[in-house]
């Protein structure tokens, strides 16, 4: 009885296993035709131009495009296609015949593009423009001088990766969700990667040298991560009518941002305020505040961001003892009202093409006296905005030896009136757009307070002995003399070295100091 069973069972299972083996005869034969199917097609070999490979391509042939230049419009309307160069892009050019049309136009799904350089399409067209194309991917196409480099439209579940783009209008361009931008290099286009689109990652990309970097309209739920944006004119990441985007662990450099925490701007914090109240910053490399109220920004030093400190609908704040400096704009208000910035000094604001050293927009009731406005191209720009530009109550202060109690306003260095009385505070206003500054001071602001030895700007004159010039690497540390005259009749000598710790940049600092009391 149990060999019987045994016998039953094993027939059982060659039955099984035949059945299996028929099964995959049959699949395996099914396959066979796909894959027989597919074929490689090269370019000029087998058809002198791409159109015509992918014209007589079938879903799943591979074409590769030797290298060479090629003047054509390529339009792909078939899926499964891969279309490559055998050598690179920098060996393969596909340059438009027609700059009204597009290099790449891709209609259908599951096309793969990797390893040309595109270029030449005008007017409101791209080097690859995917439309109603999913699951496509991108990969090491230098796209360059183009309106759009890379542009989809209509089109998810893509992948855009390694590629360089540079020299568009726009490099990487999104109307569409649910995309990745992954490992990019933008850079030297107006716009670097723009997005009126949700639910895109863009993440480790290298984003430099563009007016903007990463540029968000009507955009939300994208993340932007671990992206490198340096260098670019206006904002690294620029965020309008946009909500709920995750953005973190960017490194900012020589721009600024108008949103978040969790980056930096040049080696700072960045510090993004909304609907806080009540908040003090004291270290930051940016700070923007929107929404907010009762927030103090005291004792930074901020320099290259595209904006220093901006407020947008943030009122009764503090803005005081700060240095901003070669930034796009130093001091932005915009729909704010009844703050004070006092105390300031704001300088050398004229950094890629930017100029405004303060800046109001439709702002009024501000408070703004007792800050240094040094060698901005445009000192301030004020547009539908009132404020009051001196000291609210008259302050005793001291001015060439000799104390007054009167109105403060604001150091301008272009201020080109004069001070017939001598008590520091021009005869004529400081004009504004429209404001004006009724008490402009004539020297800097430190100048009006405390004694001699704090003079911010003292007179210097250069004796015979010392260098005329010095030159040399960065970082090298020179030793210059001056004489110093003070606010008293006693000449002083202040020995001062001058280090040049960026390329960019020069600092002077005392290395001894002797001063006479003043006579």
């Amino acid at each position: 009885m149990m060999k019987g069973t045994k016998a039953v069972a094993g027939m059982n299972i060659k039955r099984l296993v035949f059945g299996i083996c028929m099964a995959f005869v049959l699949f395996s034969a099914f396959m066979g035709v796909s894959v027989a199917s597919a074929k490689t097609i090269y370019v000029p070999d087998d058809y002198a131009r791409i159109q015509w490979a992918v014209d007589n391509a079938s879903a799943g042939d591979t074409i590769i495009v030797r290298d060479g230049t090629y003047v054509e419009n390529i339009d792909i309307n078939k899926p499964h296609l891969t279309i490559k160069s055998e050598n690179g892009s920098a060996n393969c050019i596909v340059r438009a015949a027609y700059s009204y049309d597009h290099v790449f136009y891709v209609t259908a799904d599951n096309v793969y593009i990797s390893s040309f350089t595109v270029t030449g399409a005008g007017r409101r067209k791209a080097g690859i423009f995917l439309y109603n194309s999913n699951n496509c991917r991108i990969e090491n196409v230098n796209a360059s001088n183009n309106m759009y480099g890379i542009y989809l439209r209509s089109s998810s579940s893509n992948t855009i990766s390694n590629n360089t783009a540079s020299n568009n209008v726009y490099g990487i361009y999104l109307c569409s969700s649910n995309n990745i931008i992954a490992n990019n290099t933008v850079s030297w286009n107006c716009n670097g990667i723009y997005l009126c689109s949700s639910n895109n990652t863009i993440v480790n990309n290298t984003v430099s040298n563009n007016d903007d970097g990463i540029y968000l309209v009507h955009s939300s739920n994208n993340t932007i991560v671990n992206n490198n944006v340096s260098l670019n004119c206006y904002d690294g990441i620029h965020l309008v009518y946009s909500s709920n985007n995750i953005i973190a662990n960017n490194t900012l450099f020589l721009n600024g941002m108008p949103v978040y925490t969790y980056n930096t701007v040049n080696g700072k914090a960045l510090v993004y305020l909304e609907n806080v109240n009540n908040y003090v910053v004291e270290d930051a490399g940016q700070v923007i505040a929107v929404n907010s109220n009762n927030i103090i920004v005291k004792n930074l030093n901020i320099p290259y961001a595209s904006v220093g400190v901006e407020f947008w609908n943030t009122n009764n704040n503090k803005i005081l003892n700060n240095i901003v400096s070669n930034n796009g704009r130093e001091i932005d208000l915009e729909y704010s009202s009844n703050n004070t910035i006092t105390n300031n000094s704001v300088s050398s604001n004229n950094w890629a093409g930017i100029y405004h050293g303060i800046y109001l927009w439709s702002s009024s009731s501000n408070i703004i006296y007792l800050n240094n406005f040094i060698n901005n191209k445009d000192q301030v720009y004020s547009y539908a905005s009132t404020n009051i530009w001196n000291s609210t109550e008259q302050i005793t202060y001291t001015y060439d030896g000799t104390q007054y109690t009167n109105y403060l306003g604001n150091y301008w260095s272009d201020y080109a009136g004069s001070d017939a009385n001598r008590d520091g505070i021009g005869d004529t206003p400081y004009s504004i757009d429209g404001d004006k500054d009724n008490y402009p001071l004539m020297e800097r602001f430190e100048n009006y307070f405390g004694g001699v030895e704090e003079e911010y700007n003292p007179k210097l004159s250069v004796p015979d002995i010392a260098p005329l010039q010095e030159s040399g690497y960065v970082g090298t540390t020179f030793q210059f003399v001056f004489n110093v005259t003070n606010k008293g009749t006693a000449n002083d000598i202040i020995e001062l070295s001058a280090t040049d710790t960026a390329s960019w940049h020069l600092e002077l600092s005392k290395t001894s100091i002797a001063l006479s009391p003043e006579k």
